[in-house]
């Protein structure tokens, strides 16, 4: 018997250079993933639209592609899988195709119908040239709402601005505007919303108990679910008085993909934080920290620190996350590996050209605007 769908599911997906991070972390547990949400809704349907940004001729680029809503979650596992990343060539993207892209979609009149948008830049204005056919995103946008569909808005690097757009979007489509502090969490988010969509407040509930179970629930991804159910959010200041930092997602965790050991300045060009090696002086180096969990090492005067509370996912740096090491800014001490034990991970900058990273280690970068700057330019080298 053909059952109609009970809920329908659209993401969108920017693949473009400044939102690589983002796309590999997706790509990293997109199987998982999509399984769960499948075998948690009957009658799932979801659909993708991967924003590119790149213009027919531009070499193998795209500006969408697109794979309309379906049931098959093995499909879905192996588009986001497969699309080829892109470029884009400039800040503004063409977020405004995608709504529009979204607009075509099958939407079934009874399904719960919901778009999960995934971005850092804003869409292009209506005359420009990689918007031939004119389209307004507002409007795309508002058209979308009519269908009953409910936009989320999931603000990536959210430190760096165009909160305007993001927050407008998700208030057209009736959604929430998310802030992704950590790339690591884009799957308990989409797992929420869609449990959110599915069963309501309840089902969402039933989710973070078994998140709870699992794992403890980062203090951004509470704030997310307590957004969507509309209750007051639950998050409270610590117990032991430290205040985290306010831009939480200025310090992201990367993960090296290669198969065998890189340098550091390698990894930062294979990340798309760099156009090449050579950039690596002048834009990264001091900006990279690995976790201190091996040997005692020598915290010198001048380095900065960041520690990472492992149950929130709060990060502490600056003066204050020396202090709590017993070493304030000026001094050296000689740190033992995991010295706040297992419950936070305490990362330690390198200024190494040189440093050694091996295949699936961890990486902190703190994204910087020269960092920003030159993911850009990485868009329009390429």
């Amino acid at each position: 018997m053909n059952m109609n769908p009970s809920v329908q599911i659209g993401l969108v997906s920017d693949m473009t250079g400044s939102m690589r991070p983002v796309s590999a972390e997706v790509r990293r547990n997109n199987g998982r993933l999509i399984k769960s949400a499948f075998a948690s809704i009957p009658a799932l349907e979801m659909g993708v639209v991967a924003v590119g940004d790149d213009l027919p001729g531009q070499g193998a680029g795209y500006m969408t592609k697109v794979l309309k809503p379906q049931r098959d979650w093995d499909a879905v596992s192996r588009f986001i899988e497969t699309v080829p990343p892109a470029y884009g060539g400039d800040f503004d993207e063409c977020y405004e195709l995608a709504l529009n892209d979204l607009g075509k979609f099958p939407w079934h009149r009874d399904a719960k119908k919901v778009v999960i948008f995934f971005g850092d830049a804003c869409p292009h204005p209506v005359r420009h040239h990689k918007n031939p056919k004119g389209l307004n995103w507002e409007v795309e946008a508002r058209k979308l709402a009519e269908q009953g569909v409910t936009i989320h808005s999931v603000h990536c690097l959210a430190h760096y601005g165009e909160k305007a757009f993001w927050q407008k979007l998700a208030k057209i489509g009736g959604g929430v505007y998310f802030q992704l502090d950590q790339w690591s969490h884009v799957e308990s988010l989409v797992l929420g919303i869609a449990q959110h969509a599915f069963g309501g407040v309840e089902a969402l509930q039933r989710y973070e108990t078994e998140m709870q179970t699992r794992q403890s629930i980062p203090v951004g991804i509470r704030r997310s679910f307590d957004a969507l159910a509309g209750r007051r959010s639950a998050v409270t200041s610590r117990r032991d008085g430290r205040k985290p930092l306010a831009e939480q997602s200025r310090f992201q965790v990367l993960t090296c993909d290669a198969t065998e050991r890189q340098d550091i300045q390698d990894f930062a060009v294979s990340q798309g934080l760099i156009v090449s090696k050579g950039h690596f002086n002048g834009t990264v180096k001091g900006h990279c920290f690995y976790a201190h969990t091996e040997r005692t090492e020598e915290l010198r005067p001048n380095h900065h620190v960041v520690i990472q509370d492992n149950s929130t996912d709060e990060m502490f740096s600056g003066e204050e996350a020396r202090e709590w090491l017993g070493c304030p800014t000026g001094q050296k001490k000689s740190i033992k590996p995991n010295p706040l034990g297992e419950g936070y991970t305490v990362w330690f900058q390198s200024k190494s050209v040189n440093r050694k990273i091996f295949p699936g280690q961890k990486v902190m970068v703190e994204m910087t605007d020269d960092i920003k700057g030159a993911m850009a330019e990485v868009e329009a080298l390429c």
